[in-house]
Formats: C-alpha cells, structure tokens, sequence
C-alpha cells in the first residue's frame, strides 16, 4: 500500500517525468533547500577557483560540471530552476532546453502553472525561475 522508498523520492521521480514530458533536460536535482548552483556555476567557470565547490555542493557540482563543458563554446545556456515543496517533501531541481521557439517557452510558462496550481490545491508550493 505504502512505497518502500521515502515519499521524496517519489516526488523527485515525478517531476523528473513531467519536466521530461516538456522537453527540458534535467542535470541536477537535491533534496538541498541551500545549495546555490549558480555560484557554484561562477566559481567553476573561474580560470582559478578560489573555493572547492565540489566538496561543498556535492554531486550537484560534479552533474554541472559536464554541462558546462559540454556547452562551453555557447555564450549562454537557457536553465530554468524548479522547486516543489509540500509539507512532507522539498525537491529542487536545474533543466535545460536548447534552441526554445517563443511558443514552446509559453507553452513551458503554462505548464508551469498547472504544476503550481495542482500543487497548490495540495497545500503545497511550485517555484519556477531561469537560473
């Protein structure tokens, strides 16, 4: 009846499929409501770091890092940072898309919003925001 696996597992595995289901790409997801990816970002495009980023962020780091060479030679990469939050469970999570037309970025807005609506009605929360 209930799931052997904590409930935030679940959780993480279903937003996984929805934002799959957008055709975003998902290169990191935490349970960590601190961790700062984007400065973890700065730091690993530094010609010298001057902090270990690996060793305060984890395998969040070590799933950005591959990106950030894997895009390297483009001026910017479109990220989108997800956060769903209920009473019980906290996922965070980073996406990606490459070349969005304008109708498939509002098609993602609303999307988006039907996420945070049924959230919502759960009593929970749905934060979406370019990163």
């Amino acid at each position: 009846m209930f799931p052997d696996f904590p409930l935030s597992v679940l959780l993480s595995f279903e937003l996984h499929s929805y934002l799959e289901s957008l055709n975003l790409h998902q290169f990191a997801m935490t349970l960590n409501r601190n961790l700062n990816i984007e400065e973890a970002a700065v730091e690993l495009g530094k010609p010298r770091a001057t902090k270990d980023v690996f060793s305060e962020n984890g395998s969040v780091t070590a799933e950005l890092y591959p990106l950030m060479i894997r895009f390297r030679h483009e001026k910017s990469l479109q990220c989108i940072a997800v956060e769903i939050s209920f009473t019980w469970a906290t996922v965070r999570t980073w996406t990606y898309y490459t070349n969005a037309t304008p109708s498939a970025r509002e098609r993602i807005q609303k999307k988006m919003d039907l996420l945070r609506n049924g959230a919502g009605s759960d009593g929970g929360s749905v934060f979406a925001r370019p990163s």
